[in-house]
């Protein structure tokens, strides 16, 4: 009997799949941003199936929440246009899959009557109870009004409905890069009008707050108290010896730092509304267009913190982008920093009251703890190869010696656990599976391997 019900799920379980598009690698794909977007999720993600059998490609608990977020995202599309254009019939509304993200399900959800919207985008979290929702939807619903974000429709207990993008891209996948100027300029324009968005109804001190119940933020000044709440997520060995640190070295750096951090503000910082999370893969742009039309999205980690994360996080992105085009270099270069921080002035209405100096220190100071906060992601969760950071470390070790750190990390023999040349084909192998057809994606993945091979012992 056993045996007929776990092939009765089994059969279940890939028609769900074939239904509605979706491949086993989808799925595993799924599990894996899930299992990656958060620390906290390390105790769910390490649950077994029990007696249930554990499919190639993702665990059946997580097939199963997939499963019963799909349903209710259809649920959903029905009462969105049952509720706001009295559509009754359910055989002219349609809901199916986009994408995923480590948060949960994109669906597209749409009418055939002639009502406008008839198309809108629905994103269903995996779970909300890491959530603060009423504050995300006060968040959610200023960046719209402002017009910051696609528009936002309808913000529910399990996620929201914003304007469908069909005809955008994100600028991972668009060959315009993201060190190109029209980009820098955009984005640079993007940000500052996020951070004129005032949200006066939320915690705007949860930023400084030593452990964030509350929702999750790095742009935080309790550096410290942020890694130690990852360190309970991720095994840390393997980073250390790809740093070189003992463990002694690795807190004196987090340590360190934090004092840049807050010695240089002196805790008197003006927090603003920040993005937080501002990666080529949350700005969309229209497929045909020219820059102007990227736009931001995802929210999810929107708050108050320093406007100053926002920038480094873009350019150490940015900076991804330009040294793979441009093989042998450490950053996106002064100029072009310049380029963009000026462009925020400008934005912003901070030309008569900041200089460009000055906030290219703030800036500085914040790139130390991105790529600090970076190589600790990549280290521990093995996005790729370390020795893909090489170009970050060696400009953290310029920034640490700029500030003054007593020992700055040296990029001459990172990482300092090569590993041995056949493990370079298979991360190839692994890169490559990202990719989705992505020519882009695909020749950064080749040059990658190339580099592997030229490093490894």
């Amino acid at each position: 009997m056993r045996l007929i019900l776990t092939l009765c799920l089994a059969s279940a379980r890939a028609d769900f799949l074939s239904d509605n598009g979706l491949t086993r690698g989808d799925l595993k794909q799924m599990h894996k941003r899930f299992c990656q977007s958060d620390a906290k999720q390390k105790q769910l993600c390490s649950l077994s199936d029990g007696e249930l059998p554990e499919f190639p490609d993702a665990p059946e608990w997580f097939q199963q929440l997939v499963e019963l977020r799909y349903e209710q995202s259809t649920l959903l599309c029905y009462q969105f246009y049952l509720d706001f254009f009295g559509i009754e019939d359910k055989s002219k509304i349609h809901n199916s899959y986009i994408a995923n993200g480590g948060q949960g399900l994109v669906m597209k959800c749409s009418t055939d009557e002639e009502v406008e919207p008839s198309v809108v985008a629905q994103k269903i979290y995996y779970y909300t109870r890491d959530k603060n929702m009423t504050e995300s939807e006060l968040i959610n619903v200023a960046v719209s009004d402002a017009g910051v974000r696609p528009t936002l429709y309808w913000f529910h207990d399990k996620g929201f409905f914003e304007e469908f993008l069909g005809h955008k891209e994100d600028l991972n996948k668009h060959p315009l890069q993201m060190y190109q100027r029209p980009v820098l300029e955009k984005v640079a324009q993007n940000l500052a009008e996020m951070h004129k968005v005032s949200v006066p109804d939320i915690n705007q001190a949860k930023y400084k707050a030593p452990y964030q119940q509350d929702g999750w933020t790095w742009n935080t000044r309790e550096i410290k108290s942020m890694f130690r709440t990852m360190e309970l997520g991720y095994e840390i060995d393997g980073y250390l010896k790809a740093m070189g640190w003992t463990m002694n070295e690795y807190i004196f750096n987090i340590e360190w730092t934090e004092e840049l951090v807050r010695g240089y503000y002196n805790d008197d910082e003006i927090p603003l509304l920040c993005h937080n999370d501002a990666h080529g893969g949350n700005m969309m742009r229209d497929k045909n267009g020219t820059a102007d039309t990227i736009t931001l999205i995802d929210f999810d980690l929107t708050g108050y913190g320093f406007p100053a994360f926002d920038w480094a996080y873009v350019l150490y992105y940015s900076s991804w982008s330009y040294i793979s085009f441009h093989p042998g270099t450490s950053f996106l270069p002064s100029e072009e920093i310049d380029f963009f921080l000026q462009n925020y002035l400008t934005h912003a209405g901070l030309e008569d009251t900041k200089s460009l100096e000055e906030i290219r220190n703030d800036f500085d100071i914040h790139l130390t703890y991105v790529i600090l906060l970076n190589s600790f992601m990549v280290g521990t969760q093995n996005w790729f190869p370390m020795e893909w950071m090489k170009w970050a470390i060696c400009h953290l070790e310029y920034l640490q010696t700029s500030f003054g750190h007593p020992d700055p990390i040296s990029c001459e023999g990172f990482p300092f656990d090569k590993k041995q040349c056949d493990e370079c084909e298979s991360s190839l192998v692994d890169c490559l599976t990202n990719c989705d057809e992505d020519s882009t994606c695909i020749s950064n993945c080749n040059r990658d391997f190339a580099d592997c091979m030229d490093g490894c012992q």
